[in-house]
């Protein structure tokens, strides 16, 4: 196919065409010469209008696959089969999950639109890389071959503790197999023999270092993951002054603190390593105190103070009745299985929740609207009915009805739904439900009940547009969505239904999720800037030292209308986006706010204490040591370090001497009066495949064995690439135009006209 770079300069040729019949009246050679002169004229014209030649043909290729290998310890146990590469174009890259930067690493291995065949255990951290593949469409596929026996032994709890408390430890095998028996033991004591895991409970009633160990008698690739060894330092209860009414808070934390009621502030602030304030205080010596490096906690109901990290904030009265409504998973996916003597759906399969799930999102639906449900939702609030699978059930759009007056007949229309034979269609669904909330003009509240699951016969590119959609529909919703997963965990094919819920919830203001089989289920629906009473909590902050790697199962029956400050950290927030523990840095102390439940938080104690511990331990001031030990892995540097130095001790900084550690042998070790362990590498802790990373990280892809990688291979679809050449035909014409004119000046030299 011929084209034009300039073809707007093609208008040019008009001028020679213009003069093409003048020559009819040359006569003889002259004829001759001006048909010459037209011809390069054109010639000229079509030259400068760049003119190309466009040649299309395409060649199929054969499949690509990226092999992607872990090098880790953990991963080396994986026995690599033989790929077979006569069926495709297989390329070979490595990541290292041992290293720090592991899923930048998996980013820059991998490409958009591939298809990728990890061989990994994923024993490591994989960050945001489910997201990262949908966002590339890249299927991500997972080599589960057999494993090297490997068992690695280990103890979980704390290395520091106070006397007299009680506290939890967990020994434990990680096993490529069947785990080996363990043996658990404390000081020269035997205290458990048997299968694994073993929690149990010790309290320490001496200051000073206590020993536990645990080991296993397994022949396997690794002989020094077989045994663990736990120093856990013991130390005098820290001094807490609390400031206010005595009540329960105080006596739940008297295991780990030393606790001293006060009216008022007391003169002495230095003795105490935090403070408990419960009602409003404004002191001069307070704020000395937290400037110097104090710690205090406040439970009172009044913002005013300077300290605070939150100040009161007016929050919008509004009482319109809340719209709910609900998306009810009705499709194939979620079918109950054959032969369970009920049918899916009915009574019975309500009472089965985890083997009919479609059975249990109605139940949950049921109980939303029921008004002694989970939702408990006042009579004021308007409900409607979407069971969806490939559309919208044939009832159609459901106007929201108030179920003061409806109750019942809501109740009734939510037995009566039956399943579907369709897939799910969980992008039409939002569609839906954001085209009621604009015809209603609402801000409302969105509940999505469903395993999330989009069915494997769907093809791929279908699968994600699928995806894709809902995610868009989510982000421009006007309200709130809810995801309810109802699916029981894991199973084979692995999907990411759980994974989809999750994050297209986060694709609203103030949406959540919640694993209806895991736990417990508590809504709160809002209408405008006002809410029920009930709050569920969220972690805002997951990588501060309170909430790293801790879990909320909490809902709050009363919260306190505050915002942050600029400089604070909202470390956990209320589902409608409230602050409700916020933290900052006061002068070189630690402040944190708890603005809502009581002064005592009875209702955060209750269902979440651990929260409440982590803010004590991180606003207690650190303690000053004067000699202590550095180290406790092989790999790392073993050092004694002192603040004052003495002999053959070396100074590095300021109130820092070293003195270099050479411990030889995985165990105890004993030096200047302190006791320490040394463990075998962090590398091979954890061992065999990380169940939950796969299932996770299998984004549009599977996990294969041995047996089925070859099935997979020959499966990949033959890639057909279009080639498109393109030749400029400019050097051509201005080549003919040459000849002519070179002809044009013989003809005239031969004609005398020269």
């Amino acid at each position: 196919m011929i084209s034009f770079q300039n073809p707007e300069l093609l208008v040019l040729l008009l001028l020679p065409l213009f003069l093409l019949p003048k020559i009819r009246y040359f006569i003889g050679v002259k004829k001759e010469i001006g048909l010459i002169n037209i011809l390069i004229g054109v010639l000229l014209v079509l030259t400068v209008a760049t003119p190309q030649i466009t040649v299309e043909a395409s060649s199929d290729l054969d499949p690509q696959l990226t092999v992607v290998r872990d090098s880790s310890e953990s991963s080396s146990l994986i026995n690599q089969p033989e790929l077979p590469e006569e069926e495709a174009n297989i390329v070979y890259r490595s990541v290292n999950s041992d290293r720090s930067d592991f899923v930048s690493q998996v980013k820059s291995s991998t490409q958009e639109d591939e298809t990728v065949l990890f061989i990994s255990d994923f024993q490591a951290d994989t960050g945001d890389l489910p997201e990262y593949f949908r966002e590339k469409n890249i299927s991500a596929n997972i080599l589960r071959s057999d494993t090297e026996r490997e068992n690695a032994v280990r103890i979980e709890g704390p290395s520091t503790t106070v006397v007299g408390a009680e506290n939890q430890f967990e020994a434990s095998i990680s096993s490529t197999a069947n785990r080996s028996e363990l043996t658990v033991g404390r000081g020269n004591e035997t205290i458990y023999t048997g299968r694994p895991p073993h929690e149990f409970e010790i309290s320490f009633e001496q200051e000073g270092y206590h020993r536990l160990w645990a080991s296993t008698d397994s022949e396997d690739e690794f002989e020094e993951n077989n045994e663990y060894f736990k120093t856990v330092r013991v130390r005098e209860k820290s001094e807490v002054a609390v400031v206010g009414p005595s009540g329960g808070l105080e006596e739940q934390v008297e295991d780990f603190y030393e606790v001293e009621n006060f009216d008022s502030v007391p003169g002495d602030l230095e003795e105490f390593d935090n403070l408990l304030v419960k009602e409003p205080v404004q002191s001069t010596e307070l704020e000395n105190y937290l400037v110097e490096g104090g710690g205090l906690i406040y439970t009172g109901d009044e913002y005013s103070m300077s300290y605070l990290p939150v100040e009161a904030s007016e929050q919008d009265s509004s009482t319109d009745a809340p719209v709910v409504i609900l998306l009810m998973d009705i499709s194939q996916n979620m079918g109950c299985p054959a032969g369970e003597g009920f049918e899916c759906g009915s009574s019975e399969g309500l009472q089965n929740p985890t083997q009919d799930q479609i059975g249990m999102s109605l139940r949950i639906a049921a109980g939303i609207v029921d008004d002694e449900g989970r939702g408990s939702l006042s009579d004021n609030t308007r409900v409607s009915l979407m069971p969806y699978s490939d559309f919208i059930n044939s009832r159609g759009i459901d106007e929201p009805r108030l179920l003061g007056t409806h109750r019942e007949e809501v109740l009734r229309d939510i037995s009566s739904i039956r399943p579907q034979s369709e897939p799910a269609r969980h992008d039409r669904a939002l569609v839906a439900a954001n085209s009621l909330l604009s015809d209603i003009e609402a801000d409302g509240n969105v509940v999505m009940i469903s395993n999330g699951r989009i069915p494997f016969s769907t093809n791929p590119g279908r699968q994600q547009r699928i995806r894709k959609d809902a995610l868009n529909e989510a982000s421009i919703m006007n309200g709130r969505l809810v995801t309810v997963g109802v699916d029981s965990g894991y199973q084979e094919p692995p999907d990411t239904g759980e994974v989809f819920l999750e994050e297209i919830s986060g694709r609203t203001d103030g949406g959540q999720y919640f694993n209806a089989v895991q736990e417990p289920l508590n809504f709160n629906f809002t209408a405008g800037a006002g809410s029920t009473d009930v709050q569920s909590l969220r972690v805002d902050d997951q990588s501060h030292f309170i909430t790293d790697d801790y879990s909320i199962q909490a809902s709050i029956p009363q919260v306190d209308n505050t915002e942050s400050k600029e400089t604070a950290s909202r470390v956990v927030s209320t589902s409608d986006g409230r602050p409700f523990l916020t933290t900052w840095r006061y002068g070189v102390g630690k402040v944190a706010s708890f603005s809502g439940d009581n002064q005592d938080l009875n209702a955060l104690m209750s269902e979440s204490p651990g929260l409440v511990g982590r803010t004590f331990s991180w606003v207690t001031k650190s303690e000053q040591r004067d000699i202590w030990i550095e180290g406790s892995r092989t790999g790392d540097e073993f050092r004694l370090v002192s603040r004052e130095g003495g002999e053959n001790f070396t100074r590095r900084a300021e109130n820092r001497h070293v003195e270099d550690l050479d411990p030889s042998e995985n165990g105890f070790y004993f030096e200047s009066n302190l006791t320490y362990s040394k463990n075998y590498r962090p590398e091979i802790e954890r061992v065999g495949y990380n169940e939950d990373a796969l299932a996770e990280i299998t984004v549009d892809g599977r996990v294969y064995d041995e047996e089925t990688l070859g099935d997979f291979v020959s499966g990949l679809e033959s890639d057909s690439r279009e080639n498109v050449e393109s030749e400029d035909l400019r050097p051509y014409l201005l080549s003919l135009a040459l000849l002519l004119y070179l002809g044009f000046v013989g003809l005239r030299k031969r004609n005398g006209l020269a």
